[in-house]
């Protein structure tokens, strides 16, 4: 059975189809109506403070404007803070037209071929990729300044013409305006998601007036914007194939699919596996990428990269059609890349490349450096640490499991499989050791890996969204497409559940009504956050119950309560209600789940009465004559500090 969002996805589409300028026209409605909404309530909100203030300055109640009044003007401010959304710029090598004037040429000549507004800055950065982003200078009021971002290895990878494509479909979203409708739409829904979350993180009593709103606006917005997104997609693809040709623009498409295949699956492992052998990462990586990029369709593996590609279905909230589609929409079947012999960068960058592609390598190699040799030095104590292992002969299960582990980091996946079948066969019920060897199998298309996969999930719900992903992939470069969608559609529902999770045990969604249980943790798992809260100084009690939630209720989501000591005399109170629950939030955080961590004082002083009635909920508390009963509600800080937390 279909989600109600995938039908009503499933409709937006053939009426964005049948009704395209239509459609354009609803979405824009939609966006007004967020701004109408969030407009009208701040209007309404100073207008009341305004009456309140004036009210109460006529009684010269001016104790009572402070504390009634400020509220409603932080509101006020959220709010109006939220409507100025700042679009930053692409970032990347900026190309003046001295210094690639063959490119600067193609791209004047695809301008004006696709009628796309004036470009005033290109930029060269290290993806795979290329793109139009449109930006105005004057906020709401537009002035948009065009920027076409390219990355250079995409400009190896590519042959001339099919440049030319890709150019011709970024120009298209210019000439069709995509990008202003897009960043509009984009500062929507930046706007609401920064109202709500600035709501969820203060707690504040007012957010109820946007969240009823929010909860219905958000994802019935996000499925109109989906559906607009491909549909924009499509139509670039058609000013690409009016002025590239579709078989340019089918063959830029496949070529494009190829290299990115080699890049994740053969490259970039590839590099990173040199961890094992040298304390720091290769010089020149990118001149290895440039040389690579060009030969990727040569590759023996390149048939299976594009199959997988093919494959791939369109998820519901997909930004970007599959491959098959925008090939089936340009009436193309899917070429085979031919290896290159002359590629885009030999013909419009040729030598001049040579100082960005050296440029690339350098700042790459500075950012990795320090991970890369903490890495190596972490491989050097492992294979240290499997040798003695190793040495040891007969191994109980816990050891006998890390040397496992130890022999997939020190000596590779082939080293491994056995051993991890091996553990498999005798019953091993480690999730994650279950899914390394599923991934190790599915990687080398053996169909086994799927049970293994299968049966990690089954062990631990945290792995059922990336052994879906690679049951999307393994199902995608076999052409079961069918059997992929079902992976997809799994991974949809998965995704809904941890948002509505996420929802449910939000700061936010922390009441007072809440159903309480009892923590239910074994006698060493409470002794042992008892150990580590009285190393905490100023903390008097601590209690720890546990939230009944409906989402995902095989997660469970502790609420822990920290009532802090208090100094008899005034003025000396160094202990910050923040502090202390960050403190004890990083404590409870190993016990699984989800977490939230506030002072039992202020506005959760009733939560934290009835969590006390709880059974076990009292799990620490101070003693000493520094200590007072006295509820700490009159410091300023008292109910400052809230987090949530996920392990």
């Amino acid at each position: 059975m279909s989600h109600p969002d995938e039908a009503r996805l499933a409709r937006l589409a053939e009426y964005a189809r049948a009704h395209p300028s239509l459609y354009r026209a609803r979405v824009a409605a939609l966006a007004v109506l967020g701004y109408a909404y969030l407009l009208g309530v701040l209007a309404l909100l100073a207008f009341a403070t305004a009456v309140l203030v004036y009210g109460l300055f006529r009684m010269r109640a001016t104790a009572i404007i402070v504390k009634l009044a400020l509220p409603l003007l932080w509101l006020l401010g959220m709010g109006v803070k939220s409507l100025w959304i700042r679009l930053e710029e692409p970032k990347g090598i900026v190309l003046r037209p001295s210094d690639a004037p063959a490119l600067m040429a193609e791209i004047e000549a695809m301008r004006r071929a696709t009628g796309a507004g004036r470009l005033h800055r290109v930029l060269l950065t290290d993806e795979m990729n290329a793109g139009v982003t449109q930006l105005p200078r004057l906020g709401v009021f537009g002035w948009y300044r065009n920027y076409l971002v390219l990355g250079l290895p995409l400009l190896a990878a590519t042959t001339v013409e099919e440049f030319r494509a890709v150019l011709a479909h970024e120009f298209g979203h210019i000439s069709g305006r995509h990008g202003r409708f897009g960043n509009w739409l984009h500062r929507v829904r930046s706007t609401w998601h920064r109202v709500a979350e600035e709501l969820r993180e203060s707690g504040h009593a007012a957010q109820g007036i946007f969240n009823v709103f929010f909860r219905w606006y958000a994802p019935f917005f996000d499925s109109y914007i989906a559906v607009l997104s491909r549909q924009q997609e499509f139509e670039a693809d058609r000013a690409a194939a009016r002025a590239a040709g579709a078989p340019a623009s089918a063959a830029a498409l496949c070529r494009v699919a190829v290299a990115d295949g080699y890049l994740g699956r053969a490259f970039w492992p590839g590099v990173f596996e040199g961890i094992r052998q040298q304390p720091g990462p290769p010089a020149a990586v990118f001149q290895r990428l440039w040389d690579g990029a060009r030969t990727a369709a040569a590759d023996a593996r390149a048939g299976e990269w594009l199959g997988e590609s093919l494959g791939q279905p369109t998820a519901p909230w997909d930004s970007h059609p599959s491959l098959s589609e925008r090939l089936a929409a340009l009436g193309v079947a899917a070429p085979a890349p031919e290896p290159l012999t002359v590629s885009a960068a030999d013909a419009l960058l040729g030598a001049s490349a040579a100082r960005w592609v050296d440029q690339m390598s350098r700042t790459w190699w500075g950012a990795v450096h320090p991970a890369w040799a903490r890495e190596h030095q972490n491989f050097l104590r492992n294979s240290e640490r499997r040798q003695v292992l190793e040495a040891e002969g007969e191994l109980d299960a816990e050891r006998a499991l890390e040397r496992l582990h130890l022999v997939m980091g020190v000596r590779g996946g082939d080293a491994a499989v056995p051993l991890l079948r091996a553990y498999a066969e005798a019953g091993g019920r480690d999730a994650g050791t279950l899914f390394i060897l599923g991934q190790e199998l599915v990687t080398r298309r053996d169909e086994e890996g799927l049970a293994h996969l299968a049966r990690a999930m089954e062990l631990d719900a945290n792995f059922i969204l990336p052994a879906c992903h690679l049951a999307v992939q393994y199902f995608s470069s076999t052409g079961r497409r069918d059997e992929a969608a079902a992976y997809q559609a799994r991974i949809q529902d998965r995704v809904r559940a941890l948002e509505a999770a996420d929802g449910e045990r939000s700061v936010g969604a922390l009441r007072n009504g809440d159903v309480l249980l009892p923590h239910g943790l074994a006698a060493q798992q409470v002794e042992a956050v008892r150990e580590a809260v009285a190393l905490v100084r100023g903390i008097k009690r601590v209690l720890l119950v546990r939230k009944q939630v409906s989402a995902l209720p095989e997660m469970p989501h502790w609420i822990v309560l920290v009532q802090r000591r208090r100094r008899f005399w005034p003025g000396r109170d160094s202990w910050t209600a923040a502090g202390l629950v960050e403190q004890v939030l990083r404590i409870v955080e190993p016990l699984g789940g989800t977490s939230i961590a506030a002072t039992a004082e202020g506005k959760y002083r009733r939560l934290a009465r009835r969590a006390a009635k709880v059974h076990g909920a009292e799990i620490y508390r101070a003693g000493g004559w520094m200590t007072s009963s006295r509820p700490a509600a009159d410091n300023p800080g008292a109910s400052a500090g809230i987090r949530l937390g996920r392990s």
